[in-house]
């Protein structure tokens, strides 16, 4: 039976040149990953092939499905020896094959052509914003701007006219990096730059002629919504409605005929009549049309209103043509900054991603390498390819010859802001379907959502994506059909409108309240965590169907998924409310964690003890736990002192010449600050920050706050910073700080089983059985209000500046493009909008705050702009506000408890009683043995531990003394001779032909750390063994030392253990160290009146099932029969089970326990 749809096998047998636009979980990948394999098998080499994905992740994966297609081929009792064989080959090949990123492919062509390219062969790829990247870029702009101050140019002193802002030219800094980032997304951003410049009256006449073309674009849109509105109100008799129409709809039509976009700007707002009030017996359809109405009068008062900021004719090409003075300045200063940023990078022989694009693509040029690159890649398959950017469509262009296989979705188009073009795909569409060996094919079986989520994502894009509102037609080759996985009608969609909080009434008018804002704000983000909060709640009372076991399942926290729009804002309110709750939560959103004020003082702290000779840290040091002091205590020493310029010689002088309270804590402060100072000398800046929260109190007092636990995550995160990659000085630290432009990414983690929140653009690719999308009406980005725009047609866009009146103006280009960048962001958005409603597969959640009167999708500000909630009626859920107000902390006066004092001061006093064993070592991995081998050669037999510690600390249970030597096979099978000789010219007369016990069992105990479970098949463990050998040393996971002590036939006989034969379907744990507390009287006899004693070890091998059963495998090397091993260990083991059945909560009785001895390959279980 063929277990691909009709879809999916034309697109797997399709010949030649293939596009295939692929809707949300139709199994692209599955697809691309069938076709490879069928040309292997067919006689097509690996290397033969390039696969190009957009991420390192999906190029992993797309290798490990490709891996395991052709073992599935290669284990077919059907296939011949000679096909094994050649699929082994091939097999053996996929590590090394070209199913990488676009970058990867890139790096390689330029180090295969590094002399014709003109780079270091050696060279090392850097991100443009990583430290070195920032650092290269700083001193490029650093060297053309003192080479322009020295020379005093002219032009560069105009950009300083405008640029200079606040006694610094970052401004100018900032304007140039941000249009070269921009800029270098094109494959001719030189040549597009030159020529942009000068700004003449004729391109001034095109720009006017496009916005013209865009303003009737928008008449037009709205004109047909209120001609429908009019026949509606004509069909009823409602005649002031329909004359409100009717003044729409003439105002609409003078403007669109208008004889320039001047004129049409020109004209004054009409003045719409009011809203027709609703009447007595109106249903809800008649309110709802006039409501419509109402809001495309106001869209309309909308446009006039833009219009009103457009001057003249002459006032706006004297604005441009300024301005073009300015963008002329600002290529010249761009171009230069190209030059230095490139000879840096050259001097030290790097390449940042843009480079390895317009390098390659530049070698693409030279016949003779494209054809060397055509000749060697017979078969070119892309991936995600609605979001190459311009450069990457050019190189995949080059590199394509007859036989290409492009997959994608125009929908799932997100990535504008990269510079990425949907465009390429609807082009390539266009041209496949005409050309004659080629063809244009669609998946629309989804294989991953309800027939719920399918419904109601089908019914909303039919009506959004149309050609005239999103430039695709979703009901022409992108409804999403079921796949048959799950129940007809079966999952659920809801959609939710939080309950607003209600404004409280009094207070004067006109005047402005903190605290009412700031309560407000909080009441709004509170209600809606409660709603989020109500929803995972009752989700998590609920059950799904996995349709990949076959069984409905309790929905957990880590099923259930929060995308939100945006990283900041009110979702990390959310997180932080459902953290507080109790609600597990792990943020893929990153926070800037020195934007918080816990970590701002400790950052002033820092750069107080770097140099104490500033005013600011020292108030901000002075203010924290550290000094105790308030703003009134500042203002009091700065009165006393008004004569002295600087505060800290107030501070200093105050401290030495009064006697009050104040002074005795400033004297107290210097003391404890020079102290600092000179520990400072000796210790790194994490160490002196873990002592100033201690010694001040600092930790204490933010725990009494209401978020307490999240500052003090915070702030671990933070001198985390300090000690990675390595501790770092206090002045260390913070360059290191202004190198990362004082920012540290921080993400909440709650664990494995935690509700998910992260952006929708992250969810890409994802799927989860319960989504829930964050607040839908949250108005987008808007237009770039950027000191310079770009437009793809015309180049940069600054705005006008009038330096004789000070005056500052936009331009009809700038105009353009914001324009332009509007309609391209409303497309993207939904996109964005699709992809997030797709990621969900039995359950969806919608939370909106308000319910807009009409869809506007072409001109949409918010994604509820998309939605006609007409057609969603149904999910509209009926809120039941059943959660408690918030409530303050109150502080309550009671009388003393004796009995309940004793109990909290024995809780924090309490000590462990077993104090000298915490630092005991958990038993080593093979791998970390053979890391320390050289260190420890004396050291293999185990260690007498104190009891209060039960482990096991090496890998093998008998004295070296007493072991027997263990023969190396007498000819080793490793990969190939070169690697057989390699071995014998290192190994010398510290392997020779005979190995100690340790050295083999860490060999073999490595090997089985490493192992693939999933490969063994019946009856081919022994070819499994040898695949995964020759990987191992691929990967070099193991030194051709170790791999030359293994018996292949051993390892096989140890692999056929029956222990092993149920792995493939289990989540598996290697080398798992934990540490937990038991009742100490279950580790040793006697009465410890309830003590417990901490119980670390490490677990060779923990196997968790999906039904909750646990197998617990533990290797020794021993030449002791099964008798002697039960003896000896199942006290050791016992432990294990206990500490396993306490972490994963589970019963003991679920929880199997084995030894495998490798030395005598047998299995114990115990």
């Amino acid at each position: 039976m063929n277990k691909f749809t009709e879809e999916q096998q034309a697109a797997i047998d399709a010949p030649g040149k293939t596009i295939v636009s692929a809707s949300a979980g139709s199994g692209k990948t599955t697809v691309m990953i069938e076709k490879i394999v069928r040309l292997i098998i067919s006689g097509t080499d690996v290397k033969e092939i390039l696969a190009v994905t957009f991420t390192k992740k999906a190029a992993a994966q797309m290798k490990e499905k490709l891996r395991r297609e052709l073992v599935r081929a290669i284990n077919d009792p059907s296939a011949t020896a000679e096909r094994r064989a050649a699929l082994r080959k091939q097999l053996s090949e996929v590590p090394g094959a070209d199913i990488s990123t676009i970058h990867s492919f890139c790096s390689r062509l330029i180090r295969a052509h590094f002399f014709a390219a003109g780079v270091d062969g050696g060279f090392s790829v850097i991100a443009g914003d990583d430290a070195e990247g920032t650092e290269l870029k700083s001193k490029a702009l650093d060297e053309v701007f003192e080479n322009a101050y020295e020379e005093g140019e002219e032009r560069f002193t105009r950009l300083l006219s405008v640029y200079w802002r606040k006694k610094s030219d970052n401004r100018l800094r900032g304007v140039l990096s941000d249009l070269y980032e921009e800029l270098r997304q094109r494959a001719d951003y030189r040549e597009f730059l030159k020529n942009s410049v000068p700004f003449t009256e004729e391109k001034f006449d095109r720009i006017a002629g496009e916005l013209f073309a865009l303003l009737k674009e928008k008449c037009a849109w709205y004109a047909a919504l209120a001609e429908s509105e009019l026949k509606y109100f004509s069909s009823v008799g409602r005649e002031k409605s329909e004359r409100n129409a009717k003044e729409i709809l003439s105002a609409l039509a003078e403007m669109g005929a208008s004889a320039d976009y001047f004129s049409a700007c020109a004209l004054p707002c009409p003045a719409f009549g009011q809203k027709e009030r609703k009447k007595k017996g109106d249903g809800e359809e008649m309110v709802s049309h006039i409501e419509r109405l109402a809001a495309i009068r106001d869209k309309v008062r909308d446009i006039f209103s833009e219009n009103a900021g457009v001057r003249t004719r002459e006032e706006e090409l004297a604005a441009y043509l300024s301005s073009g003075e300015i963008a002329e300045c600002l290529a010249e200063y761009l171009l230069r900054f190209d030059d230095r940023f490139g000879e840096l990078k050259r001097e030290r022989a790097l390449l940042d991603y843009n480079d390895l694009e317009h390098v390659a693509l530049s070698l693409l040029t030279m016949p003779a390498v494209a054809e060397e690159v055509r000749k060697r890649y017979k078969y070119v398959f892309v991936d995600e390819y609605q979001d190459v950017n311009p450069v990457q469509e050019k190189i995949l262009s080059a590199v394509g010859g007859e036989n290409v296989f492009l997959v994608g979705d125009i929908k799932q188009s997100i990535y504008g802001f990269r510079g990425s073009k949907s465009v390429f795909f609807a082009r390539k569409q266009q041209e496949y379907e005409r050309a004659p060996n080629a063809s244009s094919l669609y998946l629309t079986r989804n294989f991953r959502s309800s027939d719920a989520v399918l419904e109601a994502v089908n019914a909303q894009f039919v009506l959004a994506m149309k050609k005239d509102s999103a430039g695709i037609d979703y009901s022409s080759g992108s409804v999403m059909e079921r796949g048959g996985r799950y129940a007809v009608n079966s999952g659920r969609v809801q959609i939710h409108f939080p309950e607003k909080e209600k404004s409280e009434k009094g207070g004067p008018r006109g005047v402005y309240s903190v605290e009412k804002n700031w309560l407000k704000q909080r009441n709004a983000a509170s209600s809606y965590a409660a709603c989020i909060r109500r929803i995972i709640e009752r989700e998590r009372n609920a059950r799904y169907f996995d349709p990949d076991s076959g069984e409905f399942r309790r929905v957990e926290y880590s099923d259930i998924a929060v995308l939100s729009r945006k990283k900041g804002g009110r979702i990390t309110e959310v997180i932080s409310a459902l953290t507080e709750e109790g609600i597990p939560v792990t943020a893929a959103a990153a926070v800037n964690i020195c934007d918080y004020p816990e970590v701002k003082t400790l950052i002033d702290i820092l750069d107080l003890i770097d140099n104490a000779q500033q005013d600011i840290p020292l108030c901000s040091a002075l203010m924290s736990a550290m000094g105790g002091l308030t703003a009134e205590d500042l203002a009091r020493i700065r009165i006393a002192y008004p004569e002295k310029r600087f505060f800290r010689d107030c501070c200093r002088a105050y401290s030495e010449e009064v006697q009050d309270g104040l002074a005795e804590k400033l004297r107290r402060f210097y003391e404890y600050l020079d102290n600092l100072r000179s520990l400072s000398a000796v210790e790194d800046a994490g160490e002196l920050l873990v002592g100033i929260l201690s010694e001040t109190q600092m930790e204490a007092r933010l725990l009494s706050r209401d978020n307490g636990e999240e500052c003090l995550r915070r702030i671990h995160r933070f001198i985390a910073e300090t000690v990675e990659p390595e501790p770092l000085s206090v002045h260390a630290f913070l360059d290191r700080l202004r190198a990362l432009d004082n920012r540290i990414e921080y993400s909440e983690n709650g664990g494995e089983n935690s509700v998910r929140v992260l952006t929708m653009h992250a969810s890409k690719g994802l799927e989860y059985p319960v989504v829930i999308l964050d607040d839908l009406s949250a108005p987008f980005h808007g237009a770039d209000r950027d000191e310079v725009l770009l437009d793809e047609e015309f180049g940069p866009a600054p705005k006008c500046y009038r330096p004789e009146s000070m005056t500052v103006s936009s331009t009809l280009l700038r105009r353009l493009c914001e324009k332009r960048g509007q309609a391209d962001e409303i497309r993207d958005e939904l996109n964005l909008f699709y992809v997030a409603l797709t990621r969900a597969k039995y359950g969806l959640h919608l939370i909106f705050t308000s319910r807009p009167p009409m869809s506007d999708v072409k001109y949409a500000k918010s994604f509820s702009e998309f939605v006609d909630f007409s057609v969603w009626e149904k999910y509209i859920a009926e809120e039941e506000n059943d959660e408690l107000p918030y409530q303050e902390r109150q502080a309550l006066v009671l009388s003393p408890d004796e009995k309940l004092s004793e109990e909290i001061v024995r809780a924090f006093t309490w000590k462990y009683a077993w104090p000298q064993t915490i630092n005991l070592t958990v038993k080593s991995s093979a791998t970390e043995m053979m890391e320390r081998e050289d260190k420890r050669a004396d050291e293999c037999a185990p260690r007498e531990y104190s009891r209060e510690y039960y482990s096991v600390p090496v890998l093998f249970d008998e004295p070296e003394e007493d072991a027997e030597e263990a023969e190396l096979p007498e000819t080793p099978e490793t990969p190939d001779a070169d690697e057989k000789e390699k071995t014998e010219e290192n190994a010398g007369e510290r392997v020779g032909k005979r190995a100690d016990a340790a050295a083999v069992g860490i060999a073999y105990h490595a090997f089985l750390e490493h192992f693939d479970f999933t490969k063994p098949e019946a009856g081919h463990v022994r070819e499994a063994v040898d695949e995964e050998l020759r990987r191992i040393s691929e990967e070099k996971l193991m030194s051709a030392v170790q791999i030359a002590l293994l018996d292949p036939a051993r390892l096989a006989r140890i692999l056929s253990a029956p222990v092993f034969s149920g792995f493939s379907d289990m989540r598996l744990y290697r080398e798992q160290k934990f540490l937990v507390s038991l009742p100490a009287a279950e580790v040793w006899p006697g009465d410890y009146g309830g003590e417990e004693v901490l119980f670390q070890g490490a677990i060779d091998l923990l196997a968790i099932s999906s039904s909750g059963d646990v197998r617990i495998v533990d290797y020794k090397y021993s030449g002791r029969d099964k008798a002697a091993l039960r003896e000896d260990y199942m006290p050791q083991l016992s432990l294990y089970k206990k500490a396993v059945s306490k972490i994963l909560k589970v019963s003991t009785d679920r929880i199997r326990c084995s030894i495998i001895n490798i030395r005598l390959g047998f299995e114990l279980e115990m």
